[in-house]
């Protein structure tokens, strides 16, 4: 809590300008004034959208992942990614300056299959954490490190704001080359271990 508010923090201020027990006192308060609560008022406007206001997606945010790509010049009827402009289209309104809200990777969740979709997609999320955690450990060298710091960055993004298939996007753009190049060096470790054997 204390590093999303000192996040926070510097979306206002130079980190040149705090010390580190300056920009942790700042972030303290801002976490005591509840500055960033948004990320409970996005889960709670989930709560009271679905399902009275819109059905349960039931899988099509993790779908979106692989959809949301396709420009809508190859699929025009391309559904609408955001659960706001969803409720817009569903009652007529244009809204052209809606706001975004936050409602966490639990309110993906929730949107997914109401409060059993939260459990479900948890305990999956979990195993798949776990199992790429284990994957990255199978190197014995700093690589091993590398790739869980990029894990661990990742999930920030992912895990904070709600749009799955936007966040997932970024984190891909962000860290291809070295997807590239750990699959590039499992290779040649293989290759290295059968020429010793």
């Amino acid at each position: 809590m204390v590093i999303f508010s000192a996040a926070g923090v510097l979306r206002y201020r130079k980190m040149s300008d705090l010390t580190l027990s300056s920009l942790y006192k700042e972030s303290v308060d801002r976490m005591l004034i509840a500055d960033d609560i948004n990320f409970i008022d996005g889960f709670m406007m989930m709560y009271q959208v679905y399902p009275d206001q819109l059905p349960y997606d039931y899988g099509k945010e993790h779908l979106n992942i692989l959809l949301r790509p396709i420009p809508r010049s190859l699929w025009p009827g391309k559904p609408l990614s955001s659960w706001v402009r969803n409720v817009e289209a569903r009652h007529g309104w244009i809204d052209e300056e809606s706001a975004g809200f936050s409602p966490t990777i639990w309110g993906v969740f929730y949107a997914e299959g109401g409060k059993y979709g939260v459990i479900i997609f948890s305990v999956i999320w979990a195993f798949a954490l776990a199992w790429l955690y284990r994957a990255f450990s199978y190197f014995t060298s700093d690589l091993s490190s590398f790739l869980t710091g990029i894990l661990l960055v990742s999930m920030i993004p992912i895990f904070r704001s709600g749009d799955l298939a936007g966040d997932f996007s970024i984190v891909l753009m962000s860290f291809w080359p070295m997807m590239i190049f750990v699959y590039l060096y499992k290779k040649f470790v293989k290759k290295q271990l059968q020429h010793a054997r």
